[in-house]
């Protein structure tokens, strides 16, 4: 599996658009994010194709798409009408299992100042990517997420008047094991963090299709 590019957005919208220029080689299309607004969103399109949502609940989302039109094209988030208040990431892979691409997925949620946050997975897979991404609201201006060791930061940004931070990253688990993704916030005044943390599978995980040879005697 490999990591072709990636970006944050965000929005305060009823219709939330982010243009992108989605790297070549690119044959998978994943999209984290939260939306501090209660309630799933009713789409997310990038130009114009459905992706297909892995999880879809009251604060977060997770989307994705197989074989994305490469090139810049927009990601239009929508909820059917409602405001959006919307921290994301859109990362561009290849080798990823296109047919069943999770392997799990698990929240960890502090309604306190916990911090830093964490996660840990025993991975079902080898060479497997972990994802995770956090919201949280903060009290002052300036918070940043460091991202703990072995880790790629994808996103790290303040949204919505500055009160919500948003934050993702990436670390490759290149054999079956426990991996922990830790996320230390500079500010000690937050409360209210939650982290999402998911396996994507490798391509080596997907059954191929064959085509049966009939023997004739």
């Amino acid at each position: 599996m490999t990591i072709k590019g990636y970006t944050g957005f965000s929005g305060n919208s009823t219709s939330i658009t982010k243009s992108y220029a989605l790297p070549s080689g690119t044959t998978f299309l994943l999209v984290t994010g939260v939306n501090s607004e209660n309630g799933g969103l009713s789409s997310i399109t990038w130009n114009g194709k459905a992706l297909n949502f892995y999880q879809n609940n009251t604060r977060n989302f997770v989307a994705w798409l197989k074989n994305p039109d490469v090139g810049t094209y927009n990601l239009v988030l929508s909820k059917g009408g409602d405001t959006m208040r919307i921290g994301g990431t859109i990362i561009a892979l290849d080798g990823v299992n296109g047919t069943d691409p999770f392997a799990q997925y698990q929240e960890t949620a502090h309604y306190d100042a916990t911090n830093p946050i964490s996660n840990t997975f025993t991975t079902l897979f080898n060479s497997s990517y972990l994802f995770e991404f956090i919201f949280c609201n903060d009290n002052a201006l300036g918070n940043s997420y460091t991202a703990g060791a072995g880790e790629t930061e994808t996103a790290d940004f303040e949204f919505y008047t500055h009160n919500h931070n948003y934050q993702s990253a990436y670390k490759p688990a290149a054999t079956i094991g426990s991996y922990t993704m830790t996320e230390t916030n500079s500010s000690s005044n937050i409360n209210q963090t939650r982290m999402w943390m998911l396996e994507l599978k490798d391509a080596s995980t997907e059954i191929s299709a064959f085509t049966p040879k009939v023997m004739i005697f």
